[in-house]
């Protein structure tokens, strides 16, 4: 299990409410894909096909890393930019 800790939270952009970032990782993709659509761009560019999966609604954030062999933790500070950064 991906924990976050202060050294991680560090590194995340600072407009990032507070409770994403610790709720990111356990976050059901669906969930995520529904709430910040552009968030979509963050799985496309590690060739996370994610967005459009079937399984996206049984899998959260953390899950889809270890099942694509993707770093968690430089996923989760990229995500965590994207929404930050908001659409466009």
């Amino acid at each position: 299990m991906v924990t976050v800790d202060t050294e991680m939270r560090a590194t995340w952009p600072e407009n990032v409410p507070e409770n994403v970032p610790e709720k990111l990782p356990e976050m059901m993709l669906v969930d995520l894909l529904t709430c910040w659509p552009h968030s979509a761009e963050v799985f496309w560019q590690y060739k996370m096909h994610c967005p459009g999966c079937p399984f996206a609604r049984f899998h959260t954030v953390q899950e889809a890393c270890r099942e694509h062999r993707t770093p968690t933790d430089e996923f989760l500070v990229a995500l965590a930019q994207a929404l930050r950064a908001g659409p466009g």
